[in-house]
């Protein structure tokens, strides 16, 4: 087991991201399709990803969220939080998230400069897709099985135009926006596993039956804009 770090100590700031392997049903789901697709652990069992916002007071504010002790917060996409009573997009303390959340949690920490424009921007953007209808909405069931599918096959079209962003489109989206990610991102789906870094793929066997293992970057690390950190395991 990977030793585990008090995130406090760490300095997180916004769009470092969180990766996560989770124990709930749709978690499990999304981890068995990946081994199926000869994803090796420990990517294999990434199974969500949000992004980080660190957000002062005043304007913490605006998104009408309780206010945390480190001005820390998580933005992703989930089916029905349980313990916040959210689904789709939403955004959360921090502090809270990490202790509700069920499962593991690692963060990769992204090095670029934070200023008081990019605080501002981050809120307006943030906001403007929490307005949208769409963004409260998450398929769950039959219709969430089927958009799993294809995101797991890097599928980009939707065949239900039900939940705005998914996990990882969502975390992609904002790294985007501030021009931390290629723009091919936009046109492909990203399993959560290539959210981990480099990743363990059988691609064969041999006449006596061993498995053959390619070692490949992920999407994230082959298209991301900035210097990223290996996964730092925080829960």
């Amino acid at each position: 087991m990977s030793k585990i770090i008090d995130y406090q100590t760490l300095q997180l700031q916004s769009l470092d991201i969180s990766i996560c392997s989770g124990e709930g049903d749709l978690s499990k789901r999304i981890q068995y399709l990946q081994k199926l697709k000869g994803i090796q652990k420990p990517a294999a069992e990434i199974s969500h990803s949000a992004a980080i916002v660190k957000i002062p007071k005043e304007k913490a504010l605006l998104l009408n969220v309780p206010l945390d002790s480190d001005n820390l917060y998580v933005t992703e996409t989930t089916t029905l939080n349980k313990w916040c009573g959210k689904k789709g997009l939403q955004i959360n303390s921090f502090q809270e998230w990490l202790r509700n959340y069920n499962g593991r949690v690692w963060v990769r920490k992204l090095d670029f400069t934070r200023t008081a424009d990019f605080d501002t921007e981050l809120v307006k953007f943030i906001f403007q897709h929490l307005q949208d209808p769409k963004s409260q909405k998450y398929e769950s069931g039959i219709p969430g099985l089927l958009e799993l599918i294809l995101c797991e096959f890097g599928i980009k079209k939707s065949i239900l135009q039900t939940a705005e962003l998914h996990c990882t489109e969502w975390v992609a989206e904002l790294l985007k926006r501030f021009k931390l990610l290629f723009d091919y991102v936009s046109s492909n789906r990203m399993p959560p596993c290539e959210w981990w870094g480099d990743i363990n793929v059988i691609t064969g066997f041999t006449i006596l039956c061993s498995k053959i293992y390619d070692i490949r970057q992920s999407s994230l690390d082959l298209f991301i804009l900035a210097p990223i950190s290996k996964p730092i395991r925080i829960k």
